[in-house]
């Protein structure tokens, strides 16, 4: 993860940031040299806080709602379906 954060320009006060990630695959391994040495820490991550199933996340930021709210609204959808299926 490369990150860099300034001063906004547009508001008093206040910070911004870019953080750009990499999966560290092979190929990604073979162009980047400086990868090939085993001096980075490896965690398991989702792609944002409020959309990862990972659990016991030490990173973890904010809680799952929108993973909740999907895995709800899968829910609900199968016991609508059930219901359906059940007058046919």
């Amino acid at each position: 993860m490369l990150s860099s954060a300034t001063s906004d320009p547009f508001k008093k006060d206040i910070q911004r940031s870019v953080s750009i990630g990499m999966l560290l695959s092979n190929h990604v391994k073979k162009k980047l040299q400086f990868l090939k040495e085993d001096t980075f820490t490896k965690r398991t991550v989702g792609v944002t806080c409020e959309t990862c199933s990972v659990k016991n996340c030490i990173e973890r930021a904010a809680k799952p709602t929108k993973l909740k709210k999907k895995n709800r609204h899968k829910e609900i959808a199968n016991t609508v379906d059930e219901i359906i299926a059940s007058y046919h």
